[in-house]
Order: C-alpha cells, then structure tokens, then sequence
C-alpha cells in the first residue's frame, strides 16, 4: 500500500483489494476460464511464423555478400509468407509448446493470479460507471477521476473552435479515399511499388478515438489529449511520411534523440563558471500551436536539402518528390478527425 502507483482524483473511496488489484498494473492479465483451442493454434502459428522467417532471413544474410545492399522495402511484407524451407527444430518447440499450455488449461487444479477478494473488487471497478481509469501522463501510475470530471475536461479542450470543428458524421471513407488517390500517384510515378501500394491501403480502416491522460505533475491536473491514429484512414500513409522522412531526421544537426544522447554531449561541459545560467523552456500545447502551412514548408524544404544523403543510409522506401511530400503532410495534417463519446470532430490546427 505505501507503494501504490495510484492517484485518486475521484469522490469515490476505494478499497484495501481494490487498490491492489489496481497495482498489478493496467496490463496485468487475470486468469479466465474461457480457453478457444483455435485461437491458441493461430497464435502458435503466429509465433512460429517470426521464428521462422527471424532464423531463415538471418541465415540468408549471413550467406550474402557485405557489398551487396540487401535492405527490404518497408510494406511489401507479406503477412501469408512462410520461409520455403522450416526449421524442423522451432516446428517441433512450438508443437510442444502448445501442447504444454493446452494440457495446463486442463488439469483440475489450476493456478488463479488473483484472490476471491482481488476478483470481487476487479468486478466492482468495472461496473461502476461513474469511474474513469487511466494511466497518468509520463508513465507516473494510474489516476482514478470522476467521468463526469473527465468528459468536463475533454469537451472543455473540444469546444475551442479555433482548433476543433465539430462534424455531423464519420468522415473516415471519404478520407480514405484521398489516401488511397495520393498513394495511387505515387504508384504511377514509381515512388511505391505495387506491394507497397497493396499494403499502404488494403486494410480495414476503423474511426480514430480521442482520449486524454491526465498530468498529475501539473496544478489542476489537466489532460494531455491524445488521438488513436491506430488503422485510421491515414495511419498507413502516416508510418509511410514517417520513412521518407528518416534521412532528412536523422541530418537535423545538434537532435537529441533520447537521454543518452543528451547526456554523452553534457559529458564534456560538465565544469561550468560561477556565472553559468541553465536554461529550459517549455511550450504550452505545443503540436496545437504550430502553423501548418509554416512548417510543412521547413519539413519540405529540409527534405529536399538532404536528398543527396540517402545514400548515406539504409533507406527502406523510395524518395519521392518534394512536391508529393508536400501533398502528403496537408493530407495528414488538414485531415486529423476523430470520435469521442459517439460524436465526431475534426481538427482544425
């Protein structure tokens, strides 16, 4: 208990087993008795796939020539592919392996991961309704709010109209089928090949959700408001931007790409004067403050400044054309449009 990862916002007080089924963490899996002896088999065969394809392409690599570039493009995976010769040794682990875990789902005495108590509280948390469980900006533990304080703060973020406009339906085929036009383009001028072009718009799209998590570091513990992009009309196009743009990333000079990074450059500047001031900054709503039209320009203009540095690296997409990254950020950008509680809204900036 004096360990909890939990903040309580909510007027509701929880308990003892509450809170501990609650410190398992968001991600803790408790044991249940519906077993599908299908689904088991498909996600063995899912396993065994990567094994396989892991130690077959592991193989080839190590047969090739060092001189010879090798690098796959990105989305002309296959996911039906299977190596043409298996591993007999992974086939049979996996055999085993799925045979061990059906035989423990039937044997009589099975392990439970929570207690008769831990059960009860897990069912109480679920049904009641006036609760919101969410996991705290920063990974900084899980915060419970009241939902009537929490859908408060999200509409309060939505009925800015400078940057949310709000839509009388889903709009996300009519996006898709931008998309899908744009990545035909590039199809036709050889940006993408026809698997690329197969993989970046063959997929069923679903309706991107708005959520946001609380930041329990800030006064009056405002929310970070997030979109799940995740197979929205634009999340296959977005991964594809994001290739394209690795080259022109990586050549921005003085990135720190993560506290390492940051750290080995202060390594030498650790002696300082007396009169040496730190500094740190910090932009308010900063990715619902930046002008679009502004900054697709630097990206385009940088892109393009970078381009003779593709060689420099093992790319796994073509480049293409300045002007068809350029359609492709509007696209991204001036379409960002989401559901929250059944209602629909685009974002505007």
């Amino acid at each position: 208990m004096e360990n909890s990862v939990i903040t309580n916002l909510s007027d509701t007080a929880l308990t003892k087993n509450q809170i501990a089924v609650l410190n398992k963490g968001l991600n803790y899996i408790p044991y249940t008795k519906h077993f599908s002896y299908t689904q088991l088999d498909q996600d063995m065969l899912r396993f065994e796939r990567k094994l396989q394809l892991f130690h077959f392409f592991r193989d080839k690599e190590e047969e090739s020539d060092d001189e010879i570039d090798n690098t796959r493009l990105a989305f002309e995976e296959n996911p039906n592919y299977w190596p043409h010769k298996l591993n007999k040794d992974i086939t049979e682990l996996c055999r085993e392996l799925k045979q061990e875990i059906y035989m423990l789902y039937k044997q009589k005495n099975k392990f439970q991961n929570l207690t008769k108590y831990e059960k009860i509280a897990l069912k109480q948390l679920k049904q009641n309704k006036e609760l919101i469980i969410k996991k705290a900006d920063k990974n900084s533990g899980i915060v419970i709010m009241n939902r009537c304080t929490y859908e408060e703060k999200i509409y309060q973020m939505l009925r800015d109209e400078k940057v949310y406009k709000s839509l009388s339906e889903d709009d996300s085929l009519i996006v898709k089928s931008k998309v899908d036009s744009l990545l035909k383009k590039l199809l036709h001028d050889n940006c993408l090949t026809e698997k690329q072009y197969l993989n970046l718009t063959n997929y069923k799209i679903k309706t991107p959700i708005f959520y946001g998590i609380p930041k329990i570091h800030k006064l009056g513990n405002p929310l970070r408001p997030i979109v799940s992009q995740i197979n929205g009309p634009c999340y296959r196009m977005n991964q594809l931007i994001h290739e394209i743009l690795l080259v022109a990333e990586s050549e921005i000079p003085y990135l720190f790409k993560d506290t390492t990074a940051f750290l080995q450059v202060i390594e030498d500047h650790k002696n300082v004067t007396n009169d040496t001031f730190l500094v740190t900054m910090d932009v308010v709503s900063l990715y619902t403050n930046i002008p679009q039209d502004e900054a697709i320009e630097f990206i385009c203009e940088h892109y393009e400044n970078t381009l003779h540095c593709w060689h420099n690296y093992k790319t796994k997409v073509l480049p293409v054309k300045t002007i068809y990254l350029k359609q492709l950020l509007q696209l991204m950008l001036s379409n960002c449009s989401f559901e929250f509680n059944n209602e629909y809204y685009s974002q505007l900036y």
